[in-house]
């Protein structure tokens, strides 16, 4: 019982300390208290299924990602590489169980459908920037137990996290259901239904 209790008040603190160890800044983060009356989620995370990541220049990323680090092309259930998909402007690389996409906008208007997790971009919207100080990331992917679509938008939309985007997609288990919502700093977050274990 006191265990449970100190764990909800649990104060996490990070303590950066200036070379002559005088603390500089101090936050508090408070891990949420889960109401025990409140319904779980009805859905399981197991793992991180992907990322993407809006490329520049993808041959260059797919050098890296394949001959720095070590990641894998796969091969698609019906047989074709995972290399080059959709006209050239998506490319899907393994890392153990979980994967990297690489997006390309160069194959317009093909690349402005694969925004966000299929959301898109209007023809008259600026394409994405490519910020090369903060990154490129379009959205990742949370691998989760297969789950009723229709009792997850429900709940998602009870939150006030409605879904923007849903339908089966490609992901690290092969094709899945996927629903896209936006965390509250607007990241776009994809729930996959992994294959059942």
């Amino acid at each position: 019982m006191h265990t449970r209790i100190l764990h909800h008040l649990l104060l996490l603190l990070i303590i950066f300390l200036l070379p002559d160890n005088k603390m500089k800044t101090t936050v508090a983060l408070v891990i949420p208290t889960i109401v025990s009356s409140a319904p779980p989620p009805p859905f399981t995370m197991r793992r991180l299924d992907h990322i993407v990541l809006r490329c520049a220049d993808t041959q260059t990323m797919l050098n890296f990602y394949i001959s720095v680090l070590g990641a894998q092309p796969t091969t698609l259930a019906n047989g074709d590489s995972s290399i080059g998909r959709m006209g050239g402007c998506l490319s899907h690389l393994s890392i153990g169980t979980s994967l990297i996409d690489l997006q390309s906008y160069d194959n317009a208007p093909i690349g402005r459908k694969l925004h966000a997790g299929g959301a898109g971009l209007a023809e008259d919207e600026a394409l994405p920037t490519l910020d090369s100080e903060n990154g490129t990331l379009d959205h990742f992917a949370i691998n989760v137990e297969p789950y009723d679509p229709e009792v997850v938008r429900a709940y998602l939309t009870e939150k006030g996290f409605p879904p923007f985007s849903e339908g089966e997609r490609y992901g690290a288990d092969g094709n899945g259901y996927s629903i896209y919502l936006r965390d509250p700093e607007r990241n776009v977050v994809e729930l996959k239904c992994g294959s059942p274990s």
